[in-house]
């Protein structure tokens, strides 16, 4: 059921996840688009029946909900879209943006996710929008609709700068970064 340039969402389905703006962002893109548009919305949640009702009922097309799934499916998911949108009201972090840049996708988050300034190169692999702005969201989403070059510039920096962030690494710099201070003399 997907066509066109896809939009992938992977996370709850909540508002708290900012799911009804990129509803609204991927409702404008898809009536200003001469090309088609798909949105792949991967997780489940407690907005998820009404998520489909607004979609029905405002004849949003190619809106796919595919449902909750485990975390060594997810990169076959990944691989059907070209774009990761993150539309956050407020996340601590946001794994899902590492994963679908090891993936080699442009991301389009909010400001509102943790750290997302030190993983997002604005213009170079994806673009930051304000939280509950559909506008500017669409905007994003429309620049990388039209725009397959870019699409794939962009995927290919996200992979190359996430490379190396592991767990492990992560352990390993916590793990060097925790001896240091213990081994600073108290003053």
């Amino acid at each position: 059921g997907l066509e066109g340039t896809t939009f992938i969402y992977v996370g709850r389905l909540w508002w708290g996840k900012g799911i009804n703006y990129l509803l609204n962002a991927f409702e404008a893109v898809q009536r200003q688009s001469a090309a088609p548009v798909s949105l792949l919305l991967v997780g489940d949640g407690p907005e998820e029946g009404k998520l489909k009702q607004a979609c029905a009922e405002r004849g949003i097309r190619n809106v796919v909900f595919a449902g909750f799934q485990q975390k060594p499916d997810l990169p076959r998911y990944y691989a059907l879209a070209d774009v990761f949108v993150f539309p956050t009201l407020g996340d601590p972090y946001g794994l899902v943006v590492d994963e679908a840049m090891a993936c080699g996708l442009p991301i389009i988050s909010t400001s509102a996710a943790g750290e997302i300034r030190d993983r997002i190169d604005e213009g170079i692999n994806g673009y930051i929008v304000p939280p509950e702005d559909s506008a500017a969201l669409a905007g994003a989403m429309r620049t990388l609709a039209e725009d397959a070059a870019l699409r794939e510039r962009m995927g290919a920096v996200s992979a190359q700068k996430i490379q190396g962030h592991t767990p492990e690494q992560w352990a390993e710099d916590f793990e060097r970064i925790v001896h240091a201070l213990l081994s600073k003399e108290p003053r």
